[in-house]
C-alpha cells in the first residue's frame, strides 16, 4: 500500500479548515515524503500559524508554528524517527523561521501603531502603486482605508500600509511655514 498525494492534494490537507490535526498530518507528510528541498514551499505558509491543537495525551496544547518548528529542529516526533534533514537545509529552514517570526512582530506592532483617521501610504491592489490614504476601519486582515487622492476604498493588509516618518510630515509642516513667510 503507497499514498502518494498529488502537490494539489497536499496543499489541500495543508490549508484544510474543518480540524487543525488535518493540517498536522500534512506537515508530518511532508517531512516523512518530500524531498527536503522542496518541503519549505509547504512548510512556509505555517510558520506564523497560531491555532491551537493537542499533540499528544499529554493535553498540554501547542500552536501548528511551534509544532512546525519542533519538526524541523527535532528528528523525533515522540517516539517515531523522522528522515533526517541535511543539516544545510535544516539550518536555512531555521533561519527562514527565524526572519518570519521577526517579520511577524513587526506586522503585530505597527498594526498596533496604526489609528483609525491617520494618513499613510497604502498599496493599491488594482494597479499595484503607493499612494497617499487616510484609515477608516481596522478590518480583519488589515484595515479599511481611502485613498484621499482618488477617493476608492479596499481593505488592505497591515504589511501593504506605509506609516509615514514623524519627522517627513515635521519637515513639510516646516516648508510650508518657510514658503509662506
Amino acid at each position: 500500500f503507497q499514498m502518494r498525494l498529488s502537490y494539489k492534494q497536499l496543499a489541500t490537507l495543508l490549508s484544510h479548515p474543518d480540524s487543525p490535526l488535518i493540517p498536522v498530518v500534512g506537515l508530518l507528510y511532508v517531512g516523512f515524503v518530500v524531498d527536503p528541498k522542496e518541503a519549505w514551499g509547504f512548510y512556509r505558509p505555517k510558520v506564523g500559524d497560531d491555532t491551537e491543537f493537542d499533540p499528544g495525551a499529554s493535553g498540554k496544547k501547542k500552536t501548528i508554528g511551534v509544532f512546525l518548528k519542533d519538526l524541523i529542529d527535532d528528528i523525533k516526533y515522540y517516539d517515531t524517527m523522522l528522515p533526517r534533514i541535511p543539516i544545510t537545509i535544516q539550518r536555512d529552514m531555521q533561519v527562514k523561521i527565524l526572519e518570519a517570526e521577526h517579520e511577524k512582530q513587526q506586522l503585530v506592532e505597527k498594526r498596533r501603531q496604526i489609528r483609525v483617521g491617520m494618513e499613510v501610504k497604502a498599496f493599491f491592489y488594482e494597479d499595484e502603486q503607493v499612494y497617499d490614504a487616510k484609515i477608516l476601519a481596522e478590518t480583519k486582515i488589515g484595515f479599511n482605508v481611502v485613498f484621499t487622492e482618488y477617493g476608492n476604498e479596499q481593505d488592505t493588509e497591515v504589511g501593504d500600509i506605509t506609516i509615514p516618518d514623524r519627522g517627513d510630515r515635521h519637515d513639510n509642516d516646516r516648508r510650508r511655514e518657510r514658503s509662506s513667510e
